[in-house]
């Protein structure tokens, strides 16, 4: 009788072991599925916005212009998005940077990069990744 009690035992400790060693997958996987996602909504929207600035540097003379020197995320997005197929950006210039932004819900990328003319060409430099001050 005391060897089928151990069995008994040892079968819900083994099973025990398996149930926790599961959730924990689960758990772990979960995490990674979120983080994988985050990452991709990112890269998503960092493309878009290098579209912007390659639209910016197409078509300088059509970027609107804002006298502000220190911009915001609301500056920024008070401006109309341009859709081109299914890429959509806002690109905005000052006199020293061009701005463009992609966001969608909780997502944005903000892409800052200055500019300046050299024998009548338009160059941009130190394109960067551009935080709200």
């Amino acid at each position: 009788m005391t060897q089928q009690g151990f069995i008994s035992i040892s079968i819900l400790l083994f099973s025990t072991l398996i149930s926790s060693c599961l959730y924990l997958t689960v758990v772990i996987s979960l995490n990674y599925t979120q983080v994988v996602k985050d990452q991709e909504q990112a890269l998503f929207h960092y493309s878009q916005a290098l579209s912007g600035l390659r639209y910016a540097h197409q078509y300088f003379d059509l970027v609107p212009y804002t006298n502000k020197s220190s911009l915001t995320l609301n500056d920024i997005s008070s401006f109309t998005a341009i859709q081109i197929h299914s890429i959509q950006f806002i690109v905005l210039k000052n006199d020293s940077y061009v701005y463009s932004l992609s966001y969608h819900g909780e997502f944005s990328r903000i892409l800052r990069c200055s500019y300046r003319f050299k024998d009548d060409t338009l160059v941009f430099n130190d394109l960067r990744y551009f935080f709200e001050e």
